[in-house]
């Protein structure tokens, strides 16, 4: 199932770029693209409209789509806080820390819209989100997450998979 969606993924990223006469492949850019739109089919059981250009968001609920909130929280936010600490993060008034924490906002917004909207729903699915949300406990029987925690882990999910493919990007240039 995973070989099938990364072959349409790449098919489908690679037929966006090679319909033009020309163009200047950005293999980060493009890796990013392919990453993402994975990680959501895999981990979300949604299309994240990664590999598209031009996105319509609900402007009203978020100040960015989607995939640059992603992209943001999960590679600039996170190592910056490492950089500069949560205080500064949090109260500087600089246009990059701002950025940043409208990233990681409208990132928990997002997430907990697919968490929400997942969770009433009995379609039986087989992607990360759903198998979260279904855990229960072994000994307990209760469920085994809190939202928080289903959040939480599906962060570290995004944030695990983009930073591997930065860094494997960042090994090949």
């Amino acid at each position: 199932m995973l070989g099938k969606i990364t072959n349409d993924t790449m098919l489908d990223v690679l037929n966006t770029v090679w319909k033009k006469d020309s163009f200047e492949l950005d293999v980060v850019h493009s890796m990013t693209s392919i990453t993402l739109q994975i990680m959501g089919l895999a981990g979300f059981g949604t299309d994240l409209q990664a590999i598209k250009e031009n996105v319509t968001y609900d402007q009203t609920r978020y100040t960015m789509p989607l995939k640059e909130a992603i992209t943001l929280a999960a590679s600039d936010a996170v190592i910056t806080r490492f950089q500069y600490g949560n205080w500064i993060c949090d109260n500087a008034p600089f246009e990059k820390f701002r950025r940043l924490r409208e990233a990681i906002e409208n990132t928990d917004k997002y997430l907990s819209d697919f968490i929400s909207a997942r969770s009433g729903d009995t379609e039986q699915r087989y992607d990360l989100l759903s198998l979260l949300i279904a855990a229960r406990s072994e000994e307990t029987g209760s469920s085994g997450l809190s939202p928080m925690e289903i959040k939480s882990d599906s962060f570290i999910f995004l944030f695990a998979g983009l930073l591997s493919a930065y860094i494997s990007n960042c090994q090949r240039s």
